[in-house]
């Protein structure tokens, strides 16, 4: 990806399916929104670790983890909210699959950004995290 398309991202901005728990890592800078909302679940957040974005969710697999996980009642409006799938480098290797929630971001399969190392306990219940790249 060019450094132009990175920031252009930077500007603008757990079950992959029913088999995958849940979990997600925290997204660094390159798929940021301007008001910098990020939400990801908590057990695989490192900090200052790299990550890669594997796909987009599609519509259904989104509303799924949402049901699932509670996210309906969590986001003010859900349908304003994407979901992504993500490879965490943790030491040298990549992570089992984690998410990775935005609002109104420009993200491709294939971005790779580093984990932020401010973050916020956005639900202790649901054990979301939340940040501003």
């Amino acid at each position: 990806m060019s450094s132009d398309s990175k920031r252009s991202i930077g500007k603008k901005g757990a079950l992959a399916a029913t088999g995958i728990a849940l979990g997600a890592s925290a997204i660094g800078t390159a798929a940021a929104q301007e008001d910098g909302d990020v939400v990801v679940f908590g057990e695989d957040y490192v900090p200052g670790a790299g990550f890669e974005v594997a796909s987009q969710a599609d519509e259904s697999t989104k509303n799924d983890v949402f049901q699932t996980a509670g996210l309906d009642e969590e986001f003010d409006d859900p349908d304003d909210w994407d979901l992504y799938l993500i490879t965490v480098d943790v030491s040298g290797s990549a992570s089992p699959p984690g998410f990775l929630m935005t609002e109104d971001s420009d993200v491709d399969s294939g971005d790779t950004g580093t984990m932020d190392e401010d973050a916020t306990m956005r639900n202790p219940e649901l054990n979301l995290v939340e940040f501003t790249p």
